[in-house]
């Protein structure tokens, strides 16, 4: 330290050691390393002790079964909703099954009272109009029709002789008639016939717009001159 002489200002300056000031900064990051690391030990040994505990086990052991009934659930509905569908399947299946049987019947029957009717004695003789039927074709407006001309009579010769198909209703709500040969369903009328027993005659007809036919008449006659003509009246019924 310097003094100087009393006719002058006095300065005193002081030196301290820098050692202090380092031990404070040390201790203080030493501080912050223990805390860290107390609270990381503390942090695992609490978490360590959550998942020793007998709460946590039975938790995760539910979560695991709930786990499994899902899974369970999930195979359960996969398998019904399969059987469902197989069911209705078998179910479409069967109903065309029962209708198919019951169309063949329906066919066998009426094959059935034709060869009876033709094979039974009748006062009637010579050409007979049996029966008309439509059917629904595609596409829409088209029919397939099955006319059915018979002989009756103990002395079943052979006969030829021709047949014309027409078609009543209204059309533009005026009374209207076609010609089968109108609607396509053959090429000419009338149309000419050949057998013993019965003839069988197929085609489809296609309607005009706006027509709606109620009536269908079958004229049947044989070649011969001065041949009995004879007609019958079928209401426009569509089968199916």
């Amino acid at each position: 330290m310097a003094v100087a002489s009393k006719s002058t200002n006095s300065v005193v300056v002081s030196f301290r050691s820098p050692w202090p000031l380092a031990w404070w900064g040390i201790a203080l990051v030493l501080t912050t390393l223990i805390l860290c690391l107390g609270s990381y030990f503390l942090g695992a040994w609490v978490t360590a002790g959550q998942y020793e505990s007998p709460n946590y086990k039975r938790l995760v052991s539910r979560i695991q079964t709930l786990d499994e009934d899902v899974v369970g659930l999930k195979q359960s509905n996969l398998e019904l909703e399969l059987a469902h569908n197989m069911s209705f399947t078998k179910e479409q299946e069967l109903q065309q099954l029962l209708r198919d049987a019951y169309l063949d019947k329906e066919l066998l029957q009426r094959e059935l009272a034709l060869y009876r009717d033709i094979m039974a004695p009748s006062e009637r003789k010579g050409i007979q109009v049996t029966s008309f039927e439509l059917y629904p074709a595609e596409p829409a407006g088209v029919y397939h029709y099955r006319l059915i001309l018979t002989q009756n009579g103990q002395e079943r010769k052979l006969i030829r002789g021709k047949t014309e198909v027409y078609i009543y209703g209204r059309h533009a709500g005026q009374p209207k008639r076609f010609a089968l040969s109108d609607l396509g369903g053959v090429e000419s009328q009338p149309i000419p016939v050949r057998f013993r027993y019965f003839q069988q005659l197929e085609g489809e007809l296609r309607l005009p717009q706006d027509f709606i036919p109620n009536e269908v008449k079958v004229v049947a006659y044989p070649s011969r001159q001065n041949a009995k003509r004879v007609s019958r009246e079928f209401p426009w019924s569509v089968k199916g």
